[in-house]
C-alpha cells in the first residue's frame, strides 16, 4: 500500500491538465450530462474534481478527504439557457426542471467542497448566467439559488486566495454586495489571504430603456430621470464591491480591469451608495484617496475598448512595482506607437490583444478633417518592438487586428488565402520589411487586416 503522503501526490497530480483534458478547441472531453446549465470543476479549462477518488477504496477515500489541497480549488458556473426575448413553454418548463436540479446538486458538491478544504486558501471561480423569466416563481427560484451560492462562496470570505466572479444581472451584482458586507472577511478582518482578483459585473446602462422612453409618448422628464437614477444605482453597486474588496485585501498583487470597472471606478462621477456608510461605517471615506492599491500590484491584465492609450501608460507608472501585463486587450483609436513605444521599455507582457480601429490625426478628432491612413508597416512597426523587447523574457502571445480604413494597402501584404473578412498578413512580407518579431519568436501569433 503507498503511504498517505505518496497518494495524495498522485491525486494532486491527476486533478492538473494534461494533455488529455481538453481535445481540439479547448472542449472538455468529459461532458457533464447537463453541460448547458453549467459546469462544477477544478479549473474553468477543463472538467474534473477528487469526488471518483473518494470511491475507489476505504483507504484512498480516508486520504482524499483528509487532504485539504485537493477541495481548494472550486469552478462553478450557473447557465439556465433562457434568452431574454423567448417566452416561457412547456420546453422552458422542462428545462428550468433540469436547471433546478442541476444547481441544487452542484450547490451541494460546493458546500461539500468548502466543507473539506475547511481554511485551506481558496481558489474561486464563480460564473451566474441566469437570465430571469416573467414569471415570478421563475425569477424566486433562480434567485434561490444564485443566493445560496453566493451565500456559500462568501461565507468562507477569510480564506479566499484566487476570487473570479461574473455576474450578468443586475440582481445577481446586487445579491453579491449585500452577502459581500455581511461576510466574515468584511465583519472580522479584511481579505488578508487574497492575492488575485477578477470581476465581471453587469452594468445596466439604460440604453434600451431611453430608447423606449423616447420612443413613447407622454413620458416625459420623470421617466428620464428614474431611468438615470438607476443607471446611478447600478454603477454605484459595482464601484461598492470594488471598494469594499480593494480596502482589505492588503495582499493582493494580481487584478483584471474591464471596460465596466473603469466605467463605474474610475469615470464615475458618483462617489458611494447612500446606504454604503451604513453597511461599512467604519469606513472613511476621502475622494482623494487611492481607489486601487496600485503600488501593491505585480500582475495586472487589462481588457477594455474604451480606455485611452493615456490611461494605460496612466496605470502602468501608478503601479510603480508592477512586473508583468499579464494580458492587454485594448482597441486602440490611435496609432500604436503612442502605447506600444513607451511599454517596450516598462513591464513584461504575456498575451496582448490589439484592434487598430482608428488611426485619429487631431483634426479627425476635434470632428473635422478626414482620417489619417498609414502603411501597414508604420502601424506594425512599434508592436513589433514591444514584441521584440518582450520576447527576450518570455513568450508572448500576440493578436493583432488592424481595420482596413486604417491603412493604404497594396495587396502585396496580405496572404491570399485568407478569408476576405479578415485577412491574414503575409509572414513572407513582414520579414521583408524587417518585422521579424511578428512572425517568429515564442508564443502564438495573429496578425490580420479586417473590413468590419
Amino acid at each position: 500500500m503507498l503511504p498517505p503522503e505518496l497518494l495524495c501526490l498522485i491525486f494532486e497530480s491527476y486533478l492538473e491538465p494534461s494533455s488529455s483534458s481538453t481535445v481540439d478547441g479547448g472542449v472538455p472531453p468529459e461532458v457533464d450530462p447537463y453541460a448547458t446549465h453549467g459546469f462544477f470543476s477544478v479549473s474553468r479549462e477543463y472538467i474534473r474534481t477528487p469526488v471518483p477518488l473518494t470511491h475507489v477504496c476505504r483507504s484512498w477515500r480516508h486520504a482524499a478527504i483528509g487532504h485539504r489541497r485537493l477541495w481548494s480549488n472550486i469552478a462553478f458556473a450557473l447557465a439556465n439557457g433562457r434568452d431574454e426575448d423567448e417566452e416561457e413553454d412547456e420546453e422552458y418548463a422542462e428545462g428550468d426542471e433540469d436547471f433546478e436540479l442541476f444547481a441544487r446538486g452542484k450547490i451541494q458538491l460546493l458546500r461539500l467542497f468548502l466543507r473539506r478544504a475547511r481554511d485551506t486558501p481558496l481558489s474561486i471561480s464563480f460564473n451566474a448566467s441566469v437570465t430571469t423569466s416573467t414569471s415570478s416563481w421563475s425569477f424566486n427560484r433562480d434567485f434561490g439559488l444564485v443566493h445560496e451560492a453566493l451565500k456559500l462562496i462568501c461565507r468562507y470570505s477569510r480564506t479566499w486566495k484566487d476570487l473570479r466572479v461574473e455576474l450578468d444581472q443586475g440582481w445577481a451584482v446586487e445579491t453579491f454586495l449585500e452577502l459581500l458586507v455581511r461576510s466574515p472577511a468584511v465583519v472580522g478582518g479584511g481579505f488578508d489571504k487574497l492575492s488575485s482578483l477578477h470581476l465581471e459585473l453587469a452594468v445596466d446602462d439604460g440604453e434600451e430603456e431611453l430608447e423606449r422612453i423616447l420612443a413613447t409618448p407622454g413620458l416625459g422628464p420623470e421617466a428620464t430621470q428614474m431611468l438615470a437614477l438607476r443607471v446611478m444605482h447600478s454603477q454605484l453597486t459595482v464601484k461598492d464591491i470594488y471598494r469594499v474588496l480593494l480596502r482589505r485585501a492588503p495582499n493582493l498583487t494580481d487584478i483584471s480591469l474591464d471596460d465596466n470597472f473603469f466605467l463605474c471606478v474610475e469615470a464615475s462621477e458618483y462617489d458611494a451608495c447612500p446606504s454604503y456608510q451604513s453597511r461599512c461605517p467604519l469606513d472613511d471615506i476621502h475622494p482623494d484617496d487611492e481607489f486601487v492599491p496600485w503600488t501593491q500590484l505585480k500582475n495586472l491584465s487589462i481588457q477594455s475598448d474604451s480606455i485611452s492609450t493615456r490611461k494605460v501608460l496612466d496605470i502602468c507608472s501608478r503601479a510603480s512595482n508592477l512586473e508583468m501585463l499579464k494580458s492587454l486587450d485594448l482597441t486602440l483609436l490611435s496609432e500604436p506607437e503612442q502605447l506600444f513605444a513607451p511599454l517596450a521599455l516598462g513591464p513584461r507582457l504575456e498575451s496582448v490583444k490589439v484592434n487598430v480601429y482608428a488611426t485619429q490625426s487631431r483634426g479627425h478628432l476635434l470632428g473635422y478633417g478626414p482620417q489619417r491612413r498609414s502603411s501597414l508597416k508604420e502601424i506594425l512597426e512599434p508592436v513589433d518592438r514591444m514584441l521584440a523587447a518582450s520576447s527576450s523574457q518570455r513568450q508572448v502571445d500576440l493578436h493583432c487586428s488592424v481595420k482596413e480604413s486604417c491603412v493604404n494597402l497594396d495587396g502585396s501584404e496580405l496572404d491570399a488565402a485568407t478569408r476576405a473578412s479578415a485577412a491574414s498578413v503575409d509572414a513572407k512580407w513582414m520579414e521583408e520589411n524587417g518585422l521579424n518579431a511578428l512572425v517568429g519568436g515564442g508564443g502564438r501569433r495573429v496578425v490580420e487586416v479586417y473590413k468590419y
